[in-house]
């Protein structure tokens, strides 16, 4: 029960404090007395209606105000200032509460708007429409917080049914979408076919290179067969020299003998126009016949031993021009080595050639392989819709 309210700088009242006794208490006075504020500030106090800034008393320069119930041995302070807007109850303070009542507070003075009838208002109950009435026992009764649950339920049943009707709504967008995408998968099976030609790619990328370094090694014997074929010119160039070189050597051999048939020769007919007798005369002479006949035959040799030496000094000449000598001794011995292994270069070059034909082949059904596939790519993006069917947004990683 309410005993005792003070009121200090609200509205009228500088400091005022009313005792109230058991039962009804009344509070009369003149017009502008203060009364309506009195009721003020006890409703600011136990229900926190009103701002203490308006109730402020203006007209002595105070700059706070405050109203203190006595309430079931309780005490109960409200007070305002610019600085500071609290409640405090048996000396604890309470901030924080905006325009609701603490708790503790609220329970002590267990009060409530309908408690009040304030002058202006009509009779209680007398003039209200029948569900206002009910709506005021209702909150009397405190079963106003089931017509608070049942309009809970109704909302989260209608919230629950719009729910309901837009993923209905979804729902059959998505099955629209989804018959929409029905190509997708023929343009999955295209894509596994593209995968597969991409593996093929790959597969001829490694074969070409594998035909690239064959090429190159073919490239490479190629040009050694090529030197090993200057090599053997030049080695039948050398053998033909050395044929030259060795009739010079048996002409050289044939002169020295024709010189010592000359020498005697000459000493032969000193001899015979030295002799005194015919006998000794006609012997010489048919000796000397047969040495005439002999000499013929020793010009004839020479003649045949000029050409010979002609041939000499031609080969001579083509000895000076080629540069052989020993260090030509030691290529031939060289280029008869590889003369040895041309049997098996020329199998090397044969299965070279073999490997060219097969890169040749591998490298036009790549070329085919590629532009199926280019084909292909330019039929499936000209197939693929605006939206990607896989993240749904446009223009992205997927396409």
């Amino acid at each position: 029960m309410l005993s005792k309210i003070t009121l200090k700088n609200i509205q009228t009242h500088e400091d005022l404090t009313l005792e109230f006794g058991p039962g009804l208490n009344v509070i009369h006075g003149s017009t502008d007395s203060g009364k309506t504020a009195v009721l003020r500030g006890l409703l600011w106090a136990a229900l926190n209606d009103g701002n203490g800034d308006k109730l402020l008393k203006n007209n002595n320069g105070a700059k706070e105000c405050s109203v203190e119930l006595t309430l079931d041995g309780h005490t109960i302070r409200r007070s305002w200032s610019k600085s500071a807007n609290t409640y405090s109850m048996d000396g604890v303070n309470f901030s924080a509460f905006r325009t609701s009542v603490p708790a503790a507070i609220a329970e002590v003075v267990n009060m409530d708007a309908i408690n009040v009838q304030r002058r202006r208002d009509v009779p209680f109950m007398v003039y209200w429409k029948a569900t206002d009435n009910a709506q005021q026992f209702s909150q009397m009764l405190d079963i106003d917080e089931i017509d608070r649950s049942i309009n809970a339920i109704n909302k989260d049943v209608r919230e629950g049914q719009q729910a309901v009707n837009n993923l209905e709504d979804n729902l059959l967008l998505s099955k629209q979408k989804l018959d929409a995408l029905g190509w997708v998968d023929e343009a999955m099976e295209e894509f596994k076919h593209l995968e597969a030609l991409n593996a093929t790619i790959d597969d001829h990328k490694a074969k070409l290179q594998v035909y690239t370094r064959l090429y190159d090694d073919y490239r490479i014997n190629a040009n050694a067969a090529k030197a090993i074929q200057c090599s053997m010119a030049a080695l039948e160039d050398v053998t033909a020299i050395i044929e030259v070189y060795n009739n010079i050597v048996q002409l050289s051999k044939n002169k020295q003998s024709l010189s010592k048939t000359c020498e005697m020769y000459t000493a032969e007919y000193r001899r015979c126009t030295a002799l005194k007798s015919a006998e000794e005369g006609y012997t010489e002479l048919v000796t000397l016949l047969s040495d005439v006949t002999r000499a013929k035959n020793i010009m004839v040799e020479r003649e045949v031993f000029n050409t010979l030496y002609n041939g000499h000094l031609t080969a001579e000449n083509n000895v000076t021009k080629y540069s052989y000598g020993k260090d030509s001794l030691t290529q031939i011995m060289a280029v008869c080595v590889l003369a040895e292994a041309l049997p098996e270069l020329r199998k090397s070059v044969t299965s070279l050639q073999t490997a060219h034909r097969q890169y040749q082949a591998q490298k036009q059904h790549y070329i085919n392989a590629k532009q199926l596939q280019e084909r292909t790519k330019a039929q499936f993006n000209a197939a693929m819709p605006d939206v990607c069917p896989l993240c749904g947004s446009e223009g992205c990683k997927h396409q």
